[in-house]
């Protein structure tokens, strides 16, 4: 398909992007970095890389902060068990989840939920959900 045969005017910029359905997926970290909304929390971005229509979708791992919810550090802890590495002690787990998404050491497998919420106008929204428990190493 060329740019010639597509009007860009027809392509609808509103509407939100389904999850992708439950199930197990090989994920890839792409980066993390601090919320915007929560200080202290961690919002990491990975891709699912499995073969597929939904190949290159983002799913969001949201963790708290570690010191408002010291269960927290299980989390990242199990996300580095997956990724096969030890982190360097007492490091800033951005700057170490960061240099892992640029180094080839970021797949991991684990199982994918999706999630309903209320959104702030009232509406219903759904959106994927990493169950953090199922991360495993990638085959």
């Amino acid at each position: 398909m060329s740019w010639e045969n597509i009007n860009l005017a027809e392509i609808p910029l509103d509407e939100k992007p389904q999850p992708v359905p439950a199930g197990s997926y090989t994920l890839q970290v792409m980066g993390a970095e601090e919320s915007k909304f929560r200080a202290g929390a961690l919002n990491i971005t990975t891709s699912v890389v499995d073969e597929g229509p939904y190949m290159g979708r983002r799913i969001f791992l949201d963790v708290p902060d570690v010191e408002a919810q010291p269960w927290a550090a299980k989390i990242v802890a199990g996300l580095f068990s997956a990724l096969g590495v030890t982190p360097t002690p007492y490091s800033n787990p951005i700057e170490e989840i960061n240099r892992l998404a640029q180094n080839g050491h970021s797949r991991f497998t684990a199982e994918v939920g999706v999630e309903t919420f209320k959104r702030n106008d009232g509406t219903q929204g759904s959106k994927n959900k990493i169950n953090t428990r199922s991360m495993r190493p990638a085959a």
